[in-house]
């Protein structure tokens, strides 16, 4: 294998080949457009025009080649003959070193067929800017049927001073005089930019082991915390009752409390352990670990599981089961209604931390369905101790 070293004065790297300053530009930026969104640099619209599209202007990057659209420039494609299958082509920036050539390109489909591939690896490598669904009937293709699939290039960090963050969005820069990291961004559905702080560190609290003590009890929505053991990023919600969810996935509901501190009821009192308000209808899956030491040997206690209202058609199930110190024993109920009340269960040894596990899934109907799952220690029989870290976990299916 020979070395080598380029551009030189002189030797074998002061000859420059086209595939030589590709990979050598290749490293200094990704490939994309030269924009951000919601900006429009090398869009595809449909004006529903038959067999024309236009693609606005823009710059972009490409295997380390610059190409540059200085105005908006129609594109034609070809009509749609058959009767009743739709086609899907693709929009590419084409590189062809052969020819001498990075361009943009129809990729036409198959006439009720799936969309074209862009070549990445051959000797003409593609980058997708947008697909387009054509209709039959030699129709115009409707605006609504172009799919935006441009990616964009990276930006760099940048150093500023104070009042001179004028950056593309999309870029993070370092503000010396503030001593940390901004982010210039545009929020959806806006067309104002503005600049973010980066969290720092410190303002993330980081739990090292889930479950292992409460979250802060702070009463700050937004709150940041992370989960080393979950790996996950998790948001305060509530005001009253801190309740954290995971930062980012599908929208769908996902809550966990847990414990921080060991509690004590007593034989005259119920204790409210865990509670998580439910701020929507749907279907749910729900788990509650409760580790537990009693004040008396044989001493015995209930937990009460108490569901949201779940309106007419709604539903609960439940499993229950617990350690005793020599076996897991299993209290399974097909259903309870809310605020039914499971066990009892008991601890054979005074002083010896057990555990209990309640789980199941739950379906709330109707606005007036909105309320809290929550589990309950009732009647005891003696002192019981809520033991640090147990928890109660929501997930919206």
């Amino acid at each position: 294998m020979a070395e080598r070293g380029y551009p030189m004065d002189g030797g074998s790297g002061a000859v420059l080949t086209e595939p030589d300053w590709g990979a050598m530009a290749s490293l200094w930026q990704d490939d994309g457009v030269a924009d951000a969104p919601p900006g429009t640099a090398l869009s595809v619209v449909s004006e529903e025009v038959p067999g024309v599209l236009k693609v606005r202007a823009g710059r972009a990057s490409f295997r380390g080649f610059h190409y540059v659209l200085d105005e908006d420039m129609e594109l034609s494609y070809n009509l749609n003959t058959d009767t009743s299958q739709w086609r899907t082509d693709s929009i590419v920036l084409r590189l062809d070193l052969g020819t001498n050539k990075l361009a943009i390109a129809i990729k036409e489909g198959v006439v009720g067929g799936s969309r074209p591939t862009p070549d990445v690896g051959g000797p003409t490598p593609e980058m997708e800017l947008a697909f387009v669904n054509v209709p039959p009937n030699s129709g115009a293709v409707p605006a609504a049927q172009v799919g935006d699939q441009r990616q964009y290039i990276s930006r760099r960090i940048r150093v500023s001073a104070s009042g001179r963050e004028t950056y593309p969005d999309g870029t993070i820069f370092y503000n010396a005089q503030a001593g940390r990291f901004y982010a210039r961004i545009r929020p959806s559905g806006s067309n104002v930019s503005e600049v973010s702080p980066v969290p720092k560190f410190r303002e993330v609290i980081a739990e090292p082991v889930s479950g292992s003590s409460d979250y802060p009890d702070t009463t700050s929505v937004g709150r940041l915390v992370w989960d080393e053991s979950l790996k996950q990023l998790v948001a305060q919600t509530s005001w009253e009752t801190p309740t954290w969810v995971p930062v980012g996935g599908d929208g769908k509901f996902r809550a966990t409390k847990r414990r921080g501190g060991d509690s004590q009821i007593t034989v005259t009192t119920a204790e409210q352990t865990l509670t998580i308000p439910i701020d929507r209808t749907g279907t749910f899956t729900f788990e509650g670990v409760i580790f537990y030491r009693h004040g008396t040997a044989g001493g015995t206690c209930g937990l009460q599981v108490t569901f949201p209202p779940m309106g007419v058609s709604g539903r609960g199930t439940v499993a229950f089961e617990y350690h005793n110190g020599s076996s897991t024993t299993s209290l399974r109920m097909a259903s309870i209604v809310a605020n039914g009340t499971l066990g009892p269960f008991g601890a054979p040894a005074t002083g010896t931390t057990y555990s209990c596990r309640v789980y199941g899934s739950f379906t709330t109907t109707g606005a007036s369905s909105l309320g809290s799952l929550g589990l309950t220690y009732t009647n005891p029989s003696g002192t019981v101790t809520i033991v640090n870290g147990s928890y109660l976990t929501v997930s919206q299916l």
